[in-house]
């Protein structure tokens, strides 16, 4: 109490400084068009923007702002509820910004003081505790029994019209004129003209009801069925009902997303209203005025100069010409203001023809001589994108002989259009057949519900009327708007498979798979247990772990594709599960046995190089045996809620870092805890131990080096790129090894990798900078390690790769893409150098490094660790579930 006391005081010695004394006409008219509004709200909606207006016109004030600052969100969270309980789609306070920012100059100024308000805006301003909502209440009460004093300033000119009022001027029955129009001219029975005019009248009368949510539901359900009704009849309507933007204002503020409206019908029900409920319609009309627009200045463009040294110049014809259609390509899109990416392909490759005749200087000068910097710029960006992106590709791959045929000035051949063409698809089709496929699921779960289907095909699934009377010819065959057939089956279980036969090759068939994941099917309120699985051409694909890219390369092998959408048993009522096992997502390996469950997915873990152990903690700290593969102890309580542990090279010493700042050492030999290290609390985090098996290795914003023996950190290292001042310099340390050279390799999370130098020197341990390694072009890293048969390569993870860098040569052996996003976090190497396991964000990604391909992806609950048992290519994942996995298809030694 004593501190919402505190806050009304502070906040009334505030409140008149927080409001401006001018209200924008704009925003008094938007604010009284809604009769949902209470006189009170209106009050409320005007003071939020009084209290906008200041902070706009203090946004250089820095203390006034923060005076002023939790008064103000709290306003905003008022007018927000306003908004919410006269059911608005959009964001009142959002639209009511726009009344007060109409010119480019106000809307730079809001844009500005937005970015200040992030960093001062106070942390009770936005908190939802019962505290806030009774500091909420007092402040409306307050406002309410001292209302603000305002003018109203002149109707802005260039503004656009927020009073809403005049769309309840026109007549009740009345519809828009070019609407009206449009119907009469079809050639209709009177039924389908019925339906269109009664759907053109409720579409009126939703976009005048906008303040009223009661009367907005009942138009809504009924618009429901008049599209179904359209659907019916094959009926389409083109007009636009918004055809300026007070019009468009209110139509943004109508959803039926507030209200449980029935959105699912069977064909029976949409032909029994559409036949039988539709009555005559007699309308009048009115004529929309449309908005006017204001025209934009056409930039002057001269181009004097660049004319003048074209007619001069005295070299040959070709590069005269190339001349002219680089200024007339930058004329053009000067003047449309566009980026286009075509057309800064073709400036760069001009470029590369005209880069020692001047010509660009002296068209760059007549650009500036005319003011047309700002319109130039976007078509800088093109040529910056492409740049970049030409860039990346040659880093990848070299210069490939196409893209020295592209830019060669001595060549004929435009070669644009085979540089830009990307495989078309017709996106209408697939579109439709996803209509199609959806509409067939939902109406057999709703005939079919809890019902065994084995015996069901076409003419079954026709009769039973759960295919809509549009996707049906006249000799009863089920019509596909993708592909050459469909084919629906029952299934052994009582499930059914619904198969697209002929469905073309590239886009078509991947984007068909991609926007069709029906794992539920909704209606009525209901869910239902929708797809298992799709089957491309014999390949499953599982709906819980897909991979887009997997999908891609099979939609390539063949020209036609057979997709089939498979519900093994019969359709029942959706089971919510919070969890997704964890699975292969290509089936090319498949688990052996699960070796341990936990009650939580643990934190971390560690693998002791002598291949005998290994350690999970979290919750509960467990060690495992490797080649028993099964869990030989849990460790005592005080390991407990562990975050970071470590195994010593010989395996004997086991580090487990506390939530606390207590650091607890495991002896694997004695079978006990050896001791438990007090360490500051800024000493970083357990992460190695050093190859002498007693020195600990800790980081936070350094790297620590604690000895276990003598309890006491003895040297330290602060990475040079910790000190960066950078604005974007990631200064975190993302992962760090030590190589055999007795060097210690830092990684960084923006990208850099420093070597440090590890001796001794009378007895105490001493560190020296060597070198930073070349950067890779990682934008990235998430962990670095040696190849375990080559210690000149060195291992880095990424966000989307992992990348063999040669330590000698300075350079990238070999870039490993993932078909997802990877987000690297460890890797390993199966010990016949065979396999690699990547642990990202999302998996486990299993590599086969003798073809360098993308071999399998194990994902599901987080996965936080992988490794593969001795001598074998079989390997355990770690996450709630130890599993130990085998790979299906192996190749021959």
């Amino acid at each position: 109490m004593k501190f919402i006391l505190s806050l009304l005081l502070f906040s009334q010695a505030l409140f008149s400084l927080s409001l401006s004394n001018e209200l924008p006409k704009e925003s008094k008219q938007f604010i009284d068009s809604f009769s949902c509004f209470s006189k009170e709200d209106k009050t409320i909606a005007s003071s939020y923007i009084l209290a906008l207006k200041f902070r706009m016109e203090h946004v250089d004030d820095r203390d006034a702002l923060v005076k002023s600052d939790l008064e103000y969100w709290r306003l905003w969270h008022l007018v927000s509820d306003i908004g919410s309980e006269c059911a608005l789609k959009y964001n009142f306070s959002s639209v009511l910004e726009e009344t007060i920012t109409p010119t480019p100059k106000e809307k730079k100024i809001l844009k500005k003081l937005r970015r200040v308000e992030s960093g001062i805006r106070t942390d009770d301003a936005s908190e939802s505790s019962e505290r806030m909502r009774k500091y909420d209440e007092k402040l409306r009460q307050k406002i309410l029994a001292s209302p603000s004093k305002y003018t109203i300033l002149a109707k802005n000119q260039s503004a656009k019209s927020y009073d809403l009022k005049p769309l309840k001027t026109y007549k009740k029955e009345s519809i828009p004129k070019h609407i009206y129009d449009e119907i009469k001219k079809k050639n209709l029975q009177p039924t389908q003209q019925n339906v269109l005019l009664r759907y053109a009248l409720l579409q009126e009368k939703r976009i005048r009801a906008y303040d009223k949510p009661k009367e907005r539901k009942k138009i809504q359900q009924e618009l429901l069925y008049l599209e179904e009704c359209k659907r019916y009849y094959q009926l389409n309507l083109l007009g636009n009902f918004r055809e300026n933007f007070r019009r468009n204002l209110a139509d943004r503020s109508i959803s039926d997303d507030f209200y449980p409206l029935k959105k699912e019908f069977l064909p029976k029900e949409s032909k029994a209203y559409c036949e039988h409920n539709i009555s005559k319609v007699d309308v009048t009309t009115f004529t929309v005025k449309k908005d006017k627009i204001l025209k934009k200045k056409k930039p002057i463009i001269d181009f004097k100069n660049s004319k003048k040294f074209i007619a001069s110049y005295k070299g040959t014809k070709k590069i005269k010409e190339k001349m002219q259609r680089y200024l007339g390509i930058i004329s053009t899109q000067v003047a449309s203001g566009r980026k286009d990416l075509s057309a800064g392909l073709q400036l760069l490759r001009l470029q590369s023809c005209l880069k020692d005749s001047g010509f660009e200087k002296i068209i760059h000068q007549d650009i500036k001589k005319n003011g047309l910097d700002e319109a130039y710029r976007s078509l800088f960006e093109s040529q910056l994108w492409w740049m970049m992106t030409i860039g990346m590709k040659i880093k990848q791959e070299g210069e490939s002989a196409e893209l020295k045929h592209f830019f060669d000035c001595n060549q004929t051949a435009n070669g644009l259009q085979k540089m830009m063409k990307k495989p078309s698809f017709d996106r209408k089709s697939v579109h439709r057949a996803i209509t199609q496929k959806d509409e067939i699921l939902k109406y057999y779960a709703k005939t079919f519900d809890g019902k065994p289907t084995p015996n069901i095909n076409n003419k079954k699934a026709i009769k039973a009327g759960i295919i809509s009377k549009k996707w049906i010819d006249k000799s009863e065959k089920i019509l596909t708007p993708l592909g050459e057939s469909i084919m629906i089956e029952g299934m052994p279980k009582g499930g059914i498979k619904l198969t697209y036969k002929g469905v073309p090759k590239g886009e078509s068939c991947s984007q068909f798979i991609q926007l069709n994941k029906n794992d539920s099917i909704y209606f009525d309120n209901k869910t239902y247990e929708g797809v298992d699985y799709i089957l491309l051409n014999e390949h499953k694909i599982k709906l819980k772990h897909y991979v887009y890219k997997h999908v891609q390369r099979l939609c390539k092998q063949k020209e036609k594709n057979t997709i089939s959408f498979i519900r093994e048993n019969t359709i029942v009522k959706y089971d919510y599960k919070s969890d997704k096992s964890v699975e292969s997502a290509f089936e090319k390996v498949e688990r052996i046995k699960t070796i341990a469950k936990n009650a939580y997915v643990p934190d971390s873990f560690d693998v002791a190089k002598d291949g005998n152990y290994f350690a999970v903690v979290g919750t509960k700290a467990k060690l495992y045996s490797k080649q028993k593969k099964a869990l030989i102890k849990t460790l005592p309580r005080m390991f407990e809620n562990s975050y970071d542990i470590a195994f010593s090279k010989d395996g004997r010493y086991l580090a487990v870092g506390r939530y606390t700042t207590d650091v607890h050492i495991w002896d694997t030999v004695k079978n006990r805890e050896l001791k438990t290290i007090k360490k500051s609390s800024n000493s970083g985090r357990v992460t190695m131990f050093l190859s002498d098996n007693k020195t600990l290795v800790l980081y936070h914003d350094k790297l620590s080096f604690l000895d276990i023996e003598g309890e006491k950190i003895v040297a330290e290292i602060s990475p040079h790129f910790m000190k960066s001042k950078r604005k974007y310099d990631n200064k975190e340390i993302a992962s760090l090894l030590e190589a055999p050279d007795n060097t210690i390799m830092i990684a960084s999370k923006k990208g850099k990798i420093e070597r440090w130098k590890l001796y001794r020197e009378n007895g105490n341990l001493k560190t020296r900078y060597i070198e930073d390694i070349i950067d890779t072009g990682m934008t990235r890293i998430g962990t670095i390690a040696l190849h375990p048969k080559d210690e000149n390569i060195l291992m880095i993870g990424g966000n989307k790769d992992v990348i063999f860098w040669d330590l000698k040569e300075k350079k990238v052996l070999h870039r490993y893409i993932a078909d997802a996003y990877l987000q690297c976090e460890s890797i390993m190497i199966s010990d016949n150098s065979r396999y690699m396991l990547a642990i990202g964000h999302s998996g486990a990604y299993l590599w086969d490094l003798d073809n360098k391909e993308q071999f399998d992806i194990i994902n599901g609950n987080q996965i936080i660790g992988a490794m593969f048992l001795p001598n074998s290519t079989d390997f355990i994942t770690i996450s709630k579930r130890v599993d130990m996995w085998k790979i299906k298809k192996q190749r021959a030694e």
